[in-house]
């Protein structure tokens, strides 16, 4: 997600109690977990879902889980990129 957006969005969700945001982010929450091979790292969406006091819906109830919504077979990789955040 382009660092732009989310600093829009995270000005826009301040001060709002209910928010919900969903879509194709096309980044990962934890690289850890969402991404496969495993990468760490600090993660901008990450860090705007804290800073909004979000949840990612679907990683609250599959705490370990690890599924993926986009697969790059050339590049031989897997991610999580699709969330409901609320």
């Amino acid at each position: 997600m382009h660092a732009r957006l989310l600093t829009v969005l995270r000005d826009e969700c301040r001060g709002i109690d209910d928010v919900m945001v969903s879509g194709d982010m096309n980044a990962v929450m934890s690289g850890m977990l969402d991404r496969s091979p495993q990468r760490a790292g600090p993660s901008p969406l990450h860090a705007f879902v804290d800073d909004c006091g979000l949840i990612d819906a679907w990683r609250e109830k599959n705490a370990n889980a690890r599924e993926y919504s986009f697969e790059s077979i050339p590049q031989g990789s897997r991610s999580r990129i699709d969330y409901v955040l609320v």
